[in-house]
């Protein structure tokens, strides 16, 4: 679940990641107050844990986490390379749930998570910007105001 595609699937979902061998899912109230607490070992597969967010009313935002998907799509990988497609291109394979928010464009993610940071605090989105923009368009400040502002929380404790 820790991969782009899957927690940033759902809209209000803040997502902090505890490394022990029982994984919980825990659902907090407005106030801040545990409202439930979910043993992860018990769901068999990512999409259980999919069904689950939206049994619980999250709202599945659909994209296509690439903006090739489209071509992808085309060119038959949504049955030849089914599991990263639905992942990756949802949108494009038609994988969107009926209650989904669909979004037209990609993503705006950093392609290498931990050196885009780094980079841009090096000054490289300004001495390389083809790339930083292309590679790390989160870290140079260029994605849209709606996602940068409702980033999915990842923290490793």
């Amino acid at each position: 679940m820790r991969e782009s595609g899957h927690v940033d699937r759902y809209k209000n979902l803040r997502v902090n990641y505890i490394d022990h061998h029982n994984p919980d899912l825990v659902l907090f109230a407005v106030d801040g107050s545990e409202t439930h607490r979910v043993d992860l070992t018990r769901l068999s597969s990512t999409q259980s844990i999919h069904k689950l967010c939206q049994l619980l009313g999250l709202k599945e935002v659909c994209r296509d986490e690439n903006s090739d998907c489209s071509t992808w799509s085309r060119q038959g990988e949504c049955e030849r390379n089914a599991d990263y497609m639905a992942t990756a291109c949802r949108k494009s394979c038609k994988l969107c749930g009926a209650e989904a928010e669909v979004k037209e464009e990609p993503a705006c993610r950093d392609q290498n998570k931990k050196e885009c940071p780094y980079w841009a605090t090096m000054g490289e989105c300004d001495t390389n910007p083809t790339f930083m923009n292309d590679h790390c368009p989160r870290s140079c400040g260029l994605c849209p105001a709606d996602e940068a502002d409702a980033a999915p929380v990842h923290d490793e404790l």
